[in-house]
């Protein structure tokens, strides 16, 4: 019996190709521990481009979007629904190989630490900084029925930009999707071991014996960099 499999393709997505410095050291580490994977930058040119040759009907909502954030929150799901493999973002360091994570799945997300939750009165939430699936699942046309089915607004708060495109969308398909068992939620501790605070304090040069525990059996590190958050004026 034929039993669907991720690819073993990594995607990520930045500007342009020209990543900067303490980003592709970053993507060095997922390239290391997964040295016979494919990898593919996806820029804001190509992303528009696969946008157009593949869902030409969402383009003219791709181009309204206020913020460009929503732009790569939204072609990330596309590109996982076309191609299938897993998608990080830019700002997740890789400390061991994933493929554990992944063998007998076809569709997995990890959820944000209980802290992220909690701020914003939520049960969970699923984030899509990191995301692997097969290709065509079934799930990724439902996120892409939802992003096709918002009904934009100034979106300029944190808020509106996480409803649109990023994970409260994301958590809100996921709720509505009848078939659950087919999706895999890691723990924090597996990819989200940190929270925001927490990674600040990490990019400060402050590795407490606290952080080191909660990253002790962790497969990555999400340092919730948050460009985009100041691209339209918040503070972390």
């Amino acid at each position: 019996m034929y039993e669907p499999v991720i690819p073993k393709v990594l995607h990520q997505t930045w500007k342009s190709t020209d990543v900067p410095e303490h980003f592709a050291m970053l993507t060095e580490t997922w390239k290391e521990h997964h040295p016979d994977w494919e990898y593919n930058l996806w820029t804001d040119k190509t992303n528009r481009e696969f946008i157009g040759d593949y869902w030409p009907g969402f383009i003219a909502q791709y181009d309204s979007y206020t913020n460009n954030i929503q732009r790569v929150d939204a072609v990330r799901y596309l590109i996982l629904l076309k191609f299938g493999g897993v998608y990080v973002d830019i700002d997740f360091e890789c400390l061991m190989n994933i493929e554990p994570l992944l063998q007998g799945k076809e569709c997995v997300f990890g959820l944000e630490p209980k802290e992220h939750a909690q701020r914003f009165s939520k049960d969970k939430i699923i984030c899509n900084a990191f995301m692997a699936s097969i290709p065509g699942h079934d799930f990724f046309a439902k996120i892409y029925e939802n992003l096709s089915g918002v009904k934009l607004k100034d979106q300029n708060t944190v808020l509106d930009i996480l409803e649109s495109t990023g994970p409260f969308l994301l958590s809100k398909a996921y709720e509505e999707y009848e078939q659950k068992q087919l999706i895999t939620l890691l723990p924090p501790e597996l990819i989200y071991p940190l929270t925001i605070e927490d990674s600040r304090m990490v990019m400060a040069g402050d590795v407490t014996a606290a952080i080191e525990e909660k990253i002790m059996n962790s497969y990555a590190v999400h340092y919730f960099w948050g460009n985009w958050w100041e691209s339209i004026g918040i503070k972390d």
